[in-house]
């Protein structure tokens, strides 16, 4: 990718391809920088480096919410059960709780960035498939990926 980090209108935006580059450390350096609050729905949630890099802001205070597809969500490599029962008050995770398969591959972080894709946080991702990531840093922008949030935590199983 020639420019994997660009602005535009005065938003910038990085841009990001695997297997050619490993995206769980990418997105898990952005998430190693909130500050206050971690929102996420996941199709799927498996990849060590981006699970433990938000359960590491967990333990320096940042609010983790986060939004499981029901299915393999209680497998033993989800990250669902390690945050369910990571005992931090601060975390509180669900399971989607629509009838539908819940898609979405999305972490805001303090509702200024988002990370957007193809991207599953799983290491088959992270090496052996085609996908790409978008990371917005605009609050604008970002605040879309909030509302939907927000309605998927309210349909989700409590």
């Amino acid at each position: 990718t020639p420019n994997e980090q660009l602005t535009l209108a005065g938003i910038e935006v990085e841009n990001y391809f695997a297997p050619e580059k490993e995206l769980a450390n990418i997105i898990a350096r952005n998430v190693a920088r909130a500050e206050s609050e971690i929102l996420f729905m996941a199709f799927s949630f498996t990849e060590e480096q981006i699970g433990e890099a938000m359960l590491g802001r967990a333990e320096g205070g940042v609010t983790i919410r986060g939004v499981f597809e029901t299915v393999g969500s209680e497998t033993e490599f989800s990250y669902y059960p390690l945050m369910f029962g990571s005992g931090l008050s601060n975390v509180v995770v669900r399971q989607d709780g629509n009838g539908r398969i819940m898609h979405h591959k999305v972490i805001i972080i303090d509702r200024e960035t988002v990370v957007l894709g193809s991207f599953n946080f799983s290491d088959n991702a992270n090496r052996r498939n085609d996908e790409n990531i978008l990371i917005v840093h605009d609050p604008t922008f970002t605040s879309f990926f909030v509302e939907e949030f927000e309605t998927v935590w309210a349909e989700a199983a409590q």
